[in-house]
């Protein structure tokens, strides 16, 4: 019985804080603009939009794997995938920062050679 409080607890209060990031999302208290610009300003950066997403696919992953536990006493461990899945994602994010810094990615996309 009382692990099902606990739970419901646990439950409520990740709704409502939740709830209160997303109204604050909504009514510009939380600044997003430039969340996804490059630093040279060369546009968005799809990398940091695979880290942001796989980021969120990975907590609500490991959320799911709080929520079923069956036991209240302790976090579950992390999986060996979601840290490949996090590493992989991050790893994927230096390195298209790193091209970004040295100017690949506008020689690229612009047909001009950078030696």
């Amino acid at each position: 019985m009382p692990s099902t409080i606990v739970r419901a607890e646990i439950l409520v209060f990740l709704i409502c804080a939740a709830a209160i990031v997303g109204w604050k999302l909504l009514t510009g208290e939380i600044n997003t603009s430039g969340l996804f610009d490059t630093k040279s300003g060369s546009g968005n950066s799809p990398a940091r939009m695979q880290m942001l997403l796989a980021t969120l696919a990975g907590a609500g992953w490991y959320l799911g794997l709080v929520v079923s536990d069956t036991d209240p006493t302790r976090l579950p461990d992390v999986p060996d995938t979601l840290l490949l899945l996090l590493g992989g994602s991050h790893l994927t994010f230096l390195g298209a920062k790193g091209a970004d810094q040295l100017g690949w990615f506008t020689s690229l996309f612009s047909g001009s050679k950078n030696s």
